[in-house]
């Protein structure tokens, strides 16, 4: 079929009001210029860091990743400032390192380790940082701890990181699990895999929880 021309039809249009500023929210977005990367001293058994220098014009090509159970995970940069090179590498393994966004602490870990690239003419050192979950497996559960006792399952995570990893982790918030589980191992384990064994046994009614440490290095255990 086909159909005749004829005169078009006119359109009605709606004018579009305009949205009132009130109407509008808005958030400062952090941009580069709030970010900084800081070197501070260790924080080894609670110590308070005491800041150092500031590493954000000298750590180049910085980045980091968190993990859902584990929490702030690693970093790394490189340092290619030859005049700060010889004494980072020297004097600087297992310093705090922090790094923030409009003056609030967005990740912190620690120098865990470097490697040393003496290149001629080219020389660089590659940083790499340790969120301070990995302090976690520097130690063994000991029968103080895996006394056979039965409780809940959150309790002897809390006895885990009290007992075992407070050289560097302090609690944050352990959510009452009330799965009841043995306090027993067939064989010395470091403190991170028997947490993470105890993790993945979830709750009574299946649900997945997870364990991880936040800024501060305060170690956190709830339900996901």
């Amino acid at each position: 079929c086909s159909s005749s021309p004829g005169r078009a039809r006119p359109v009605k249009t709606k004018a579009i009001k305009p949205i009132s500023p009130r109407l509008i929210m808005t958030e400062a977005i952090p941009t580069l210029a709030d970010y900084s990367l800081r070197l501070y001293t260790t924080a080894l058994s609670g110590e308070t860091p005491v800041f150092i220098r500031d590493l954000t014009d000298v750590a180049q090509a910085w980045q980091r990743s968190t993990r859902i159970n584990g929490g702030f995970w690693w970093g790394s940069f490189i340092v290619n400032n030859q005049s700060i090179m010889e004494d980072f590498f020297y004097n600087r393994m297992g310093c705090h390192i922090e790094e923030r966004f409009g003056g609030a602490v967005t990740w912190d870990g620690m120098v865990y380790e470097m490697d040393f690239d003496n290149t001629e003419g080219a020389p660089q050192l590659n940083v790499g940082v340790a969120g301070y979950v990995a302090t976690a497996n520097w130690r063994f559960i000991t029968t103080a701890t895996a006394n056979d006792a039965t409780g809940n399952i959150s309790s002897w995570i809390s006895d885990i990181v009290t007992n075992h990893c407070s050289d560097y982790l302090t609690i944050g918030r352990i959510t009452t699990n009330t799965l009841q589980v043995k306090r027993t191992l067939s064989h010395d384990a470091r403190a991170w895999d028997a947490i993470m064994d105890a993790v993945n046994l979830g709750d009574a009614n299946y649900n997945p929880w997870q364990v991880y440490v936040d800024v501060g290095r305060r170690f956190f255990y709830e339900q996901i």
